[in-house]
């Protein structure tokens, strides 16, 4: 005997006793056999090692049970082959009895029904099935009944009846017949005698060529296709929305909020209002300068042409040859080469060296 790798038990998984109300296993956890699940997603998550050929899944949504097939992948609708109590509507069948079912045209896709399941009453080449739903009998092909009187001809041969009528409807050759074209007055005929009835809504008649329409040989046409020209101020045509525009959706046009011009400044690009000195013209600003001490064009202003400056304005204050009075104070003066300190002795003469601008250099 082969042993069997796994966790071996050698009694049932039972509970603990017959109050315990604890199952013995999940379903969920095993392989194959029979488990219940919420929807068809959660029957096909079932992971691969967990699934069985032939295993049976109850899926609630649908209220239906599934089989899995020999390649572990398609799930097929299982039908119980008898056992157990029949619904109302097999039982019923299963006795013999009736039982209608209300069941749409339009899930009729294949087969063809029985004339018996079409009408009561005896049905054949002679009958017809009248509004009733019964098979009525026909004079010689053609039904009179329903004209009133319901008089039916005793003769059966109606096949060849309706054969010969069918041959000469199909034999008769089809042929024309022209009244003549529409004329612009609304009247048909190559002589215009045939006055046709005003049109209305719903009503065939007249009508009056509009614009855009033609009429020629009864032809009537549009005509060629309108291009919209574009909107100036004397044209009225086609805009499309710019800046500070905007449209809804039921096509009416608004301006944008209110734009706030800035004012100028030496970094930021605004408005400027027109002060003294300036004019403007067309959006150009002008300086009103015509002359500078009766000169005109580019002129250089010199000091000579400002009056009432200070000496200092007009005079090159870097020259020392124009300071021509005070006096400098000592930060000002240049420093020579002697060394600031206390020279000579009782015992020793003094000997110094006087520059040519009275100032001691040694």
């Amino acid at each position: 005997m082969s042993g069997i790798q796994g966790t071996n038990i050698i009694a049932p998984v039972v509970p603990l006793d017959t109050t315990d109300v604890h199952p013995s296993h999940l379903a969920l956890y095993g392989k194959g056999g029979y488990r219940t699940v919420a929807t068809t997603t959660e029957r096909d998550a079932i992971p691969s090692a967990r699934r069985e050929a032939g295993m049976l899944v109850w899926v609630t949504a649908a209220s239906k049970a599934y089989q899995l097939g020999s390649d572990l992948t398609t799930w097929t609708e299982f039908a119980t082959g008898g056992g157990g109590a029949p619904s109302a509507h097999s039982a019923t069948h299963a006795s013999g009895g009736s039982d209608p079912v209300s069941l749409a045209a339009s899930q009729i896709t294949s087969g063809v029904i029985a004339p018996a399941r079409l009408g009561t009453g005896a049905n054949n080449y002679s009958q017809y099935l009248n509004s009733s739903g019964e098979w009525m009998a026909q004079i010689n092909g053609l039904h009179i009944g329903d004209c009133g009187t319901d008089t039916f001809a005793t003769d059966d041969d109606v096949q060849p009846v309706m054969q010969n009528i069918d041959t000469a409807i199909g034999n008769r050759a089809l042929t024309t017949h022209t009244h003549g074209s529409i004329t612009t007055d609304g009247r048909i005929g190559t002589t215009a005698n045939l006055l046709v009835g005003t049109g209305t809504g719903g009503t065939l008649g007249t009508v009056t060529l509009g614009t855009g329409l033609t009429l020629s040989s009864g032809v009537l046409s549009g005509a060629s296709t309108y291009t919209l020209p574009a909107a100036t101020s004397s044209v009225l045509g086609g805009v499309k929305i710019g800046s500070g525009i905007s449209i809804d959706g039921s096509g009416v046009i608004s301006a944008s909020s209110g734009y706030t011009l800035p004012n100028a400044t030496t970094s930021t690009l605004g408005g400027v209002i027109v002060g003294s000195g300036l004019s403007v013209s067309s959006g150009t600003v002008s300086a009103n300068v015509t002359s500078v001490a009766g000169r005109t064009g580019a002129v250089t202003i010199a000091s000579g042409d400002v009056s009432g400056l200070a000496a200092s304005a007009t005079t090159d204050t870097t020259n020392a040859t124009n300071i021509t009075s005070g006096t400098l104070p000592a930060a000002r003066i240049p420093a020579t080469a002697v060394t600031a300190g206390s020279y000579g002795s009782p015992n020793q003469a003094l000997s110094i060296t006087v520059g040519a601008d009275g100032r001691l250099t040694s």
